[in-house]
């Protein structure tokens, strides 16, 4: 739709050559699993993601509704926890 406007979205043009280029990053449950031992999960929240790539101002609503229609997954999330109390880290304390 953005094409058919003369915009071009700021996305990748092919999502494969793009985890080509980006070797070695975690998929979403080996990341929230790595938190959860870590930290009491308070919030996880699954939201719009690939509206950041698209552009335009109609993107985020229309990928919510897919979303809300169950036409594709949320791929992006909030995610809040706090540490537990047998959470040790080397790292000083701020």
């Amino acid at each position: 739709m953005l094409r058919a406007t003369g915009a071009e979205p700021n996305g990748p043009a092919d999502l494969d050559d793009w985890r080509l280029r980006h070797p070695g990053l975690h998929a979403h449950d080996v990341l929230l699993d790595a938190l959860r031992v870590r930290y009491d999960e308070r919030v996880l929240e699954w939201v719009p993601y690939l509206s950041r790539w698209l552009g335009g101002p109609s993107s985020e609503p229309l990928e919510q509704a897919l979303i809300d229609a169950e036409l594709i997954p949320a791929i992006g999330y909030r995610w809040a926890g706090v540490r537990t109390s047998t959470t040790r880290s080397s790292a000083p304390s701020r």
